[in-house]
């Protein structure tokens, strides 16, 4: 088994690389066309989380399943994929990426889905987080829908202007102010209660939250979800179990429908340019398998 290091990952994978592996994985799990076991998640009694997620795509020549540690006191997000041949049953790579792979894979997809819900004309995003997914889900963005105005809050005024300057964005000083007049909101946190109020959210404006991945936690009110008029979730079950769905009313699940629909046609997504719009992303093994096949790709034409 071949051994890769973050350096390597990161030298053969591009913005656009991420984004279209999204959009892949998110197709072929409306097709059908994905072998997907539920996720393994374990909470030490110390603090932190371990979550185990893998897939299979029908008709690729690999098998992935990730590992990914986050929120242990002292120690930073860490992680690892496992890519096995589906031919021979054999691991072939193991990609030691540190957990930026899944960072990279969850910021795509919170860009797909704002770019596939929110109106055409956006221009101002607003980030909510001072992490390397708040980072990243600009830098996301940035290559989904060129030309945007980036603002970032952050409950930590220092991280928030650190991750400002490190990313060319102008910090949001007032979050209330900075909601009402944005056109996307991202909130990518590991926050346990509501960061804003939906009140605060105008017509038309889109809302990608990607913080929620277990029980417990939430980024965004209930009361948002129940009124907003398009829910779109990256699973329903999950996100009912780990995502924002789980606070919500069973009237606002039993409505939710998934990004692949949505990209596949099977559901109409934004209808309206005054329409409010969430996605719900609680991450899926589908989107690891999918951009661990591109690394894999890549790293295997280099060689040859």
């Amino acid at each position: 088994m071949q051994i890769v290091d973050l350096a390597a990952v990161r030298s053969v994978l591009t913005w656009d690389d991420a984004l279209d592996a999204a959009r892949r994985a998110f197709r072929a799990l409306a097709d059908g066309g994905v072998d997907q076991p539920g996720q393994l998640e374990m909470r030490p009694d110390g603090g932190g989380e371990l979550h185990v997620k893998g897939a299979y795509v029908r008709g690729s020549a690999v098998m992935c399943f990730k590992v990914a540690t986050g929120g242990f006191p002292g120690a930073a997000p860490d992680g690892f994929s496992v890519v096995v041949d589906a031919a021979t049953g054999q691991p072939r790579w193991l990609l030691a990426d540190g957990g930026w792979l899944t960072d990279t894979r969850t910021a795509a997809a919170g860009a797909v889905a704002s770019l596939t819900l929110a109106r055409p004309d956006v221009r101002r995003l607003l980030v909510l987080g001072t992490g390397g997914q708040a980072q990243a889900q600009v830098h996301a963005h940035r290559a989904a829908i060129p030309g945007l105005d980036v603002a970032v809050w952050g409950r930590d005024a220092a991280r928030a202007a650190a991750l400002a300057e490190a990313v060319g964005a102008a910090v949001a000083d007032d979050l209330e102010a900075a909601v009402r007049t944005a056109d996307v909101v991202v909130t990518a946190t590991s926050s346990r209660t509501p960061l804003l109020d939906g009140a605060w959210v105008r017509p038309g404006t889109h809302v990608t939250a990607v913080g929620s991945d277990t029980p417990g936690k939430q980024e965004l009110p209930a009361a948002l979800l129940a009124a907003a008029e398009v829910v779109v979730c990256d699973a329903v079950d999950l996100a009912a179990h780990a995502g924002e769905l789980q606070h919500a009313a069973p009237e606002v699940v039993a409505r939710a429908v998934t990004l692949g629909d949505v990209l596949t046609g099977r559901s109409p997504g934004r209808t309206s340019p005054t329409q409010v719009t969430v996605a719900d992303l609680c991450g899926l093994g589908v989107q690891d398998a999918a951009i661990a096949e591109v690394v894999v790709q890549r790293l295997s034409a280099r060689a040859t």
